[in-house]
């Protein structure tokens, strides 16, 4: 399987993951997770398609079993925010709510 990336910090992110996985600091890392944000539904008989997130990386952290959710993002230089839209924001903001038991990162 060929795998496409959005950016060569995304590649590079993946591969720091699997060196983790192999040294036991991380495991079950899943490369671009689907996300549920809203589920299909109907409106006035018009059917209305889900809306769904792919984030970057998913992995449970062995030392605290907490499972992360983690997007790569560029950052600005200057400011040192990550370059993030207002679509991304408010769905990284939906996906907060709706599992709790996550723990949502930005790399």
């Amino acid at each position: 399987m060929i795998r496409v990336y959005d950016s060569i910090k995304e590649y590079r992110r993946h591969k720091e993951l699997q060196l983790l996985e192999k040294a036991g600091k991380i495991s079950g890392v899943m490369w671009q997770f689907p996300l549920v944000i809203q589920e299909s539904f109907a409106y006035r008989g018009e059917r209305i398609r889900g809306i769904t997130y792919k984030a970057d990386f998913k992995y449970t952290d062995t030392e605290s079993g907490e499972t992360i959710i983690e997007d790569v993002k560029g950052q600005d230089h200057h400011t040192g925010k990550y370059l993030t839209t207002e679509a991304f924001r408010l769905k990284w903001k939906l996906l907060k709510q709706r599992y709790p038991e996550f723990n949502f990162r930005l790399f």
